[in-house]
């Protein structure tokens, strides 16, 4: 995924019970409900994971 601004052509299919049995990996791409909700950023975003709780920058 990278930064920027890109036009999506077609449709994204979301599966939002997959969390719900699944832990959450670093890689993943999540959809997720912005708390901040920024007018640039929308209500929602979608982003991939690149660190878990817990962990510390090597």
């Amino acid at each position: 995924m990278d930064r920027g601004n890109h036009d999506l052509e077609g449709q994204v299919v979301i599966d939002l019970k997959y969390y719900n049995d699944q832990a959450v990996n670093r890689g993943d791409i999540v959809y997720f409900t912005n708390p901040e909700t920024k007018k640039n950023l929308g209500k929602y975003g979608i982003a991939r994971v690149i660190g878990l709780p817990g962990e510390k920058r090597r």
